[in-house]
């Protein structure tokens, strides 16, 4: 959640009914649910992540949202970190987390975003900790 809104973000999208072949494929999809609207924004109006990625942990940091890590289209876990900025609207790289993994906790702070755990090449023990300066 950002302030009076609630994000989704990427994922893992089923195929439909209708084509039994098809596997699920990672999306970048970010949908936006205004709290005070009632209403979801359309897909067009807010840009879809840069990466492709599900399982991965989210917050909101210097008044942006964070995505960190997870799984994509990829043989192995993302080290990949990219945040919206809502002034320029449009989704930046940060730096990557120097463990890659996905299936983390996340613990979120006033300034901090906490991983904690999760899978690289198997289970982690790692605890990673992101800070965002405010400059939207």
């Amino acid at each position: 959640m950002a302030d009076k809104t609630f994000f989704s973000l990427g994922g893992l999208q089923q195929p439909g009914p209708h084509n039994f072949y098809s596997r699920p494929h990672f999306v970048s999809t970010v949908e936006v649910y205004d709290t005070e609207l009632g209403i979801w924004n359309k897909p067009t109006r807010t840009p879809c992540m840069r990466e492709k990625r599900a399982d991965f942990v989210s917050g909101y940091l210097g008044g942006r949202v964070i995505a960190v890590g997870g799984l994509g289209n990829q043989p192995s876990p993302l080290a990949s970190v990219e945040s919206y900025n809502p002034v320029k609207r449009r989704w930046e790289y940060v730096a990557p987390m120097p463990s890659p993994r996905s299936s983390c906790a996340g613990l979120q702070t006033e300034r901090l975003l906490f991983l904690i755990g999760g899978v690289a090449q198997g289970p982690s023990d790692a605890v990673e900790a992101l800070c965002v300066q405010e400059s939207v």
